[in-house]
């Protein structure tokens, strides 16, 4: 990743956790998504801040059914 794209995760991040408990949640998902694919966080920071707060919850939990197949115990839960 180039310094300009690390600059603009940080202050995106930055940015999120500035204005309070309110949008801890969005900053959680948004450092979710970010660890997860960067190419998606780069691609939705690109995104105005309501439809980007949006994004981040949405490609979050996509992350998070995506790998609940590999993380489970329950053999039925992997499958759906």
């Amino acid at each position: 990743m180039n310094e300009d794209a690390a600059a603009l995760v940080v202050a995106f991040l930055y940015e999120f956790k500035m204005v309070g408990d309110q949008f801890q949640d969005i900053a959680l998902c948004a450092e979710t998504v970010w660890t997860s694919d960067p190419d998606r966080f780069l691609s939705a920071v690109t995104a105005n801040s309501v439809v980007r707060d949006r994004l981040m919850v949405l490609y979050a939990f996509n992350i998070e059914v995506s790998r609940s197949a590999w993380v489970t115990a329950e053999p039925m839960v992997a499958e759906m």
